[in-house]
């Protein structure tokens, strides 16, 4: 809890400003190319979208004053943004975690943007290729495949066998014993439809 009084708190628009005039006074050639990118951004983003990227890019400016001793974005290199995702893994949250998987690739996603774009526009402060390659961006996790349980397996299977088309429990066999089942091979395999809705509820 702040001990600030709500009025008193500063803003995080102000906080932001109060940054980047720390940034310009630090390395002002960075504050200039990534402000201006972002005017550039608010052309053709949303708000929301440029606030984002506005985060990322701040973030990525602190690293470099203070951790790269880097002064110029064209003095980025491989190596540099190979640190930077290891500094980026370990920045802390709420609670004592460091930040979650969702943030880490948001985050190196949108610096790739950043050099990606300048490099495309031609910008001379741009370094001479994307220092950011894509598998430094974290792939979302594959979704787990969906199961039946025991007691809707049991209750699809008593319904195969009690169906009078041999096809139904020949399908349902098949897909039992191959470990296949899931929500859309009923009617893919030629079930009739509806069948898995009125088994699996």
């Amino acid at each position: 809890m702040s001990a600030l009084p709500a009025r008193e708190r500063p803003s995080p628009g102000r906080h932001a400003e109060a940054e980047w005039a720390q940034i310009a006074a630090a390395a002002p050639q960075v504050a200039a190319v990534m402000r201006r990118y972002l005017r550039q951004l608010g052309t053709f983003l949303a708000p929301g979208s440029v606030d984002a990227a506005e985060n990322a890019l701040r973030q990525l400016a602190r690293w470099m004053i203070s951790e790269a001793g880097l002064a110029a974005v064209g003095d980025i290199r491989r190596d540099d943004i190979e640190d930077y995702k290891v500094w980026l893994a370990a920045r802390p949250r709420g609670g004592g975690q460091t930040i979650t998987a969702e943030t880490h690739r948001q985050r190196m996603r949108t610096v790739r943007q950043f050099f990606e774009r300048i490099i495309e526009w031609d910008w001379p402060d741009a370094p001479p290729r994307n220092p950011v390659i894509a598998w430094d961006i974290p792939k979302k996790p594959e979704p787990l495949p969906k199961f039946l349980d025991d007691r809707d397996a049991a209750k699809l299977m008593d319904t195969a066998r009690a169906s009078a088309d041999p096809r139904d429990r020949l399908v349902v066999e098949l897909l039992a014993r191959t470990g296949m089942f899931s929500s859309g091979q009923f009617e893919h395999n030629g079930l009739p439809a509806g069948f898995s809705r009125s088994v699996i509820r």
